[in-house]
C-alpha cells in the first residue's frame, strides 16, 4: 500500500507534460512487449512439443497392453486349433453317420478343451462353429455352422480373412451388443486342409480394452480409434465420430511406423498419436484436441503478459505471483507424467511374460503368472476401501498357491465360507495379511517347515467371524500381547489390521489372538455383515 501511495505521488506532474510521460512509457514499453509477445509464443510452442512426447509415451504404453491381449488371443486361438482332443478325438469323425453318442463325447471333448482356458475367463473366450453333423450345439461355447450367416462380423471376415485384425463382435449371438473384439481363425479338415470345417473364434472383452484407454487418457476429451490400416475403423471411444476420422491424414495414409503430430480432423486440431500393433494389421490411435494440451499454456501466457505490463509500477510486488504461475502451469505435464507410473501397467508387462509363456508351452510359468496378475487386481481393488467376502478369499487363495510354488507346497490349507455371506462386503485386506504372518512366522519357523492353515468364514447375530487357524511353532501370552500392540517385529500387520477395523466399524469389531507354544495359532476378526456396497468415508 505505501508502494502504491508513493507511486502516485510520483505521478503528480504538471499537466502539460503527462502526453509527454506517456509517450515516453508507451516507446519504452514496445520493445518490451514484443520480446513478451516473442517469448510467450515461443513458451506455447514448447509447452505443446513438451505434452505431445509426454501423451504419446503415455499412450506407447497402452498401446503395447492392447497389443499384447491380440498376441495372447492369437496364441491361444493357434494352441486351442491343434489340441489333441480337436485334432485327435472330434474332427476325425467329420463326414461319418454319426450317432448321438458320438456327437455327445465331441461336445464334451470340445467342452474340456474349452475349459483348459478359463484362467483367462474375465476377459478372454473361446467358442467354436461347428457343423450339427459334427457336434451338439449348446448355444454360447459350441454354435452351429448355420449360425455364422446372422452373424455380423463373418461377412467382413470372409473378405478379409488373411488379414491379422480384430472384428467386432456381439458376446451373446444376436444381442446386437458388440461388445467383444474377437480373433477368428479356421478350423480345417485334417484329411484336407484345404477343406474349412468350421470357425474358432477367441473374444476379448470391450470392456478390458476400454479401461486400458480409459487409464491412459488423462486429458479431457480424448478419443481413442482401433484400426486396420487398410480397412479403417474397427472399434472407437470419445467424442470424434467415425466418419470424420476416417477423412484424416492418419489414415488416409496407413503408416506402419509409429508417430504423433498435429492434424486437422472435422474443422478441429487434434494431436493424434498413432502406435501399429505389433504382430498385427493393426494401429491405435488416440486423437487430443490440442486446446486441451494448449489450455493452461494460453492462460498462464497470458497472465504473464498481464503481469509484465504491471512490472513496470510494481515488479517488486508481483515477483512472488509470477513465479506461482510458473508452477501451476506445470500441472497438465505432472498429470500426464504420472499416468506413466499408474500401477495397472503393471499388468502389461505380466501379459507380455505370460503369452511368450503360453506360446512356448511353459505351464509353470504361465500359470504362475496369472494367478499374480489375477492377486494384484484384486489387491488394487481398483483404489476401494471395501471389499466383497468372495473377492477377499480369491486374494487369499491366490497367495497361498503362489507360496505353495515357492516352497513346493510345504501347506496344506483349507478354506470354508458361508455361501450366503459370498457378496458381503468387509474392509479391503484383511485376511492376506493375517495369512501371511501364519505362514511366514507360524509354519516357516518349524522344523519340518511344513504345515496346515484353516480358515473358516461364518455369519453369527448379524456379525462375519473370521477364524484363521495354523499349526506352528505358536507363542506365549505375552508374544501375543506384543503382537497386538504391533511393537514386535512380526506385529506391525495385525496391530495395522486392528486399528483399521476399530476406525472403521467402532471398538466392538476387531481382532483376538490364542496360541500356545508348539501347538499354532487361532486369529479370530469380528466385522459387522454388510451386505450392499458401502459408501466411502472420510476418516
Amino acid at each position: 500500500m505505501r508502494l502504491l501511495k508513493s507511486i502516485g505521488r510520483a505521478l503528480r506532474f504538471p499537466r502539460g507534460h503527462r502526453g509527454r510521460f506517456f509517450g515516453y512509457l508507451a516507446l519504452g514499453m514496445a520493445p518490451l512487449l514484443a520480446v513478451a509477445l516473442a517469448m510467450n509464443v515461443h513458451f506455447l510452442e514448447s509447452r505443446l512439443r513438451d505434452s505431445a512426447e509426454i501423451f504419446h509415451s503415455v499412450s506407447t504404453q497402452a498401446s503395447s497392453q492392447i497389443g499384447s491381449l491380440y498376441d495372447m488371443a492369437s496364441v491361444v486361438a493357434t494352441n486351442a486349433r491343434v489340441h489333441t482332443n480337436l485334432q485327435n478325438e472330434v474332427l476325425p469323425t467329420y463326414g461319418g453317420e454319426n450317432d448321438y453318442p458320438v456327437l455327445n463325447r465331441n461336445f464334451l471333448k470340445i467342452q474340456e478343451l474349452i475349459n483348459a482356458y478359463t484362467l483367462f475367463g474375465d476377459f478372454m473366450e473361446i467358442r467354436f462353429y461347428l457343423p450339427s453333423s459334427l457336434v451338439v450345439s449348446n448355444g454360447a461355447s459350441l454354435l452351429d455352422m448355420d449360425a455364422l450367416e446372422s452373424e455380423p462380423w463373418y461377412a467382413e471376415y470372409s473378405q478379409l480373412r488373411d488379414i491379422r485384425r480384430w472384428y467386432l463382435a456381439d458376446r451373446v449371438q444376436g444381442s446386437g451388443a458388440e461388445d467383444v473384439l474377437c480373433a477368428v481363425r479356421p478350423v480345417q479338415d485334417p484329411m484336407n486342409y484345404s477343406s474349412v470345417i468350421g470357425y474358432l473364434r477367441v473374444d476379448v472383452a470391450i470392456e478390458r480394452i476400454e479401461e486400458i484407454v480409459r487409464l491412459s487418457s488423462v486429458l479431457d476429451d480424448t478419443s481413442c480409434f482401433l484400426i486396420d490400416r487398410d480397412q479403417g475403423v474397427i472399434w472407437h471411444t470419445g467424442s470424434v465420430e467415425a466418419a470424420a476420422f476416417q477423412q484424416a491424414p492418419c489414415v488416409q495414409e496407413a503408416r506402419a511406423a509409429a508417430y504423433h503430430e498435429y492434424e486437422r480432423i472435422g474443422g478441429r486440431d487434434y494431436l493424434v498419436s498413432v502406435h501399429p500393433l505389433s504382430s498385427s494389421n493393426m494401429s491405435l490411435v488416440y486423437l487430443v484436441p490440442k486446446m486441451s494440451l494448449a489450455q493452461d499454456a494460453l492462460m498462464n501466457g497470458t497472465l504473464q503478459f498481464v503481469l509484465l505490463l504491471l512490472e513496470i509500477v510494481l515488479f517488486a510486488a508481483i515477483a512472488a505471483l509470477f513465479s506461482s504461475s510458473l508452477l501451476s502451469s506445470r500441472n497438465s505435464q505432472l498429470r500426464l507424467l504420472n499416468a506413466q507410473i499408474n500401477p495397472h501397467f503393471l499388468y502389461n508387462t505380466l501379459d507380455v511374460i505370460n503369452w511368450q509363456a503360453i506360446n512356448q508351452n511353459l505351464p509353470d510359468i504361465y500359470r504362475p503368472i496369472q494367478a499374480l496378475s489375477r492377486f494384484y487386481k484384486i489387491t488394487l481393488n481398483h483404489g476401494e476401501e471395501f471389499i466383497r467376502v468372495a473377492d477377499e478369499v480369491e486374494q487369499v487363495r491366490l497367495y497361498l498357491e503362489l507360496q505353495n510354488l515357492r516352497f513346493k507346497n510345504s501347506v496344506a490349507y483349507q478354506i470354508e465360507v458361508e455361501p450366503d455371506i459370498r457378496d458381503c462386503y468387509i474392509l479391503h485386506m484383511v485376511l492376506q495379511p493375517i495369512v501371511e504372518n501364519a505362514l511366514v512366522h507360524g509354519i516357516r519357523e518349524k522344523d519340518s517347515q511344513t504345515g496346515r492353515i484353516d480358515i473358516s468364514i461364518r455369519e453369527a447375530h448379524g456379525q462375519l467371524l473370521f477364524t484363521i487357524r495354523d499349526d506352528g511353532v505358536g507363542m506365549d501370552e505375552a508374544a501375543v500381547a506384543q503382537l497386538l500392540r504391533g511393537s514386535s517385529s512380526m506385529g506391525y500387520g495385525l496391530s495395522n489390521i486392528q486399528q483399521r477395523i476399530r476406525l472403521y466399524y467402532g471398538r466392538r469389531f476387531g481382532m483376538t489372538v490364542a496360541s500356545r507354544p508348539g501347538e499354532g495359532t487361532a486369529v479370530c476378526v469380528r466385522m459387522p455383515c454388510v451386505r450392499g456396497e458401502p459408501e466411502r468415508r472420510e476418516l
